[in-house]
């Protein structure tokens, strides 16, 4: 599970002389309603292709993806 850091956080979270109790008063479940989610390239995930460049990242509308999501809803 990745760890998600309020941007306020940041810093503190450098801090190499936090105590216990400070790091985990900074973990702590990031607002779902504050993430947003959508499927990238394939490429991504794929360590045999050239993946450094940002296009990489833009949002990707897989039809067979579309399907289910119909089927499901």
């Amino acid at each position: 599970m990745p760890f998600i850091l309020r941007p306020e956080d940041e810093m503190k979270w450098l801090d190499s002389a936090l105590t216990t109790e400070q790091i985990k008063e900074l973990i702590k479940p990031f607002p779902e309603e504050k993430m947003t989610a959508y499927t990238i390239s394939k490429n991504a995930n794929n360590a045999l292709t050239q993946r450094d460049y940002p296009e990489i990242l833009k949002p990707v509308l897989y039809p067979e993806l579309q399907e289910e999501e119909n089927l499901l809803f």
